[in-house]
């Protein structure tokens, strides 16, 4: 049976419903963290999980030589037309090494880990990015602050280009879940998003067993410190021992 993230990724209705993500913010949280590691130019950089490529272009923009990954064969497919010399794209599962020792910052942003079912599968992705990076590296991973998550009344429509998006949020023991049901062209569809219960302490199991060392948590984009109860994210600063 075929992943949910294999068929939502691919699907247009996934670029459409996402299409008014705030670019803003995601600028000033890529300002903010240029503001904080002070890159040099020329660094080399994975985007792990890259989408259609929109973070790693502006941090190549601020100077990085940047590579960036995805399991979407469509989205890497756009992202790939605006290559340069210090921009990559390629088609690659982050449950698999890519490289050994390159990288000084792998960057997993908005959420773009706990998908998989099996703890095994998270472990084998925090593998990857402690491969990749030199000895030293940083690895900067962004993920939804599960503490604080109030799945009561999580309910909303969207409309866009003329689509109605029902939104429903929910959670069980181990997963937050968002439902996406709406009509298109006198058909129904309905799509589930699946991110898992991953809490501060068990990232830092995870780092841990992987040669990397948590050195700081932030709890949003502005880099604020992190609170279990109140913060919306969960941003982990970790370097590779």
């Amino acid at each position: 049976m075929e992943k949910w993230y294999n068929i939502w990724f691919n699907s247009p209705y996934y670029h459409i419903l996402y299409a008014n993500r705030d670019h803003q913010e995601a600028a000033d949280f890529i300002d903010t963290i240029t503001e904080y590691f002070h890159f040099k130019k020329d660094q080399k950089a994975l985007d792990a999980g890259c989408g259609r490529g929109r973070h790693a272009i502006y941090f190549n923009k601020k100077g990085l030589d940047i590579t960036g990954i995805d399991l979407s064969p469509e989205n890497i497919a756009y992202a790939k037309s605006m290559e340069n010399s210090t921009l990559h794209f390629q088609e690659h599962d982050i449950r698999k090494v890519l490289c050994s020792n390159y990288f000084d910052y792998v960057f997993n942003l908005f959420t773009s880990f706990g998908y998989f079912k099996k703890e095994s599968d998270d472990l084998k992705a925090i593998h990857m990015f402690s491969t990749a990076l030199k000895k030293g590296g940083i690895l900067l991973l962004d993920y939804i602050n599960v503490a604080a998550f109030n799945s009561e009344n999580a309910t909303e429509t969207k409309s866009i280009q003329g689509i109605d998006f029902q939104i429903q949020k929910s959670n069980n023991a181990n997963f937050i879940f968002k439902t996406i049901k709406f009509k298109d062209k006198g058909q129904d569809f309905e799509f589930q998003e699946e991110v898992k219960i991953i809490h501060l302490t068990k990232f830092n199991e995870y780092l841990s067993a992987q040669n990397l060392e948590l050195i700081e948590v932030f709890g949003d984009y502005q880099l604020s410190p992190y609170l279990e109860d109140s913060s919306p994210r969960l941003i982990l600063i970790a370097r590779k021992k």
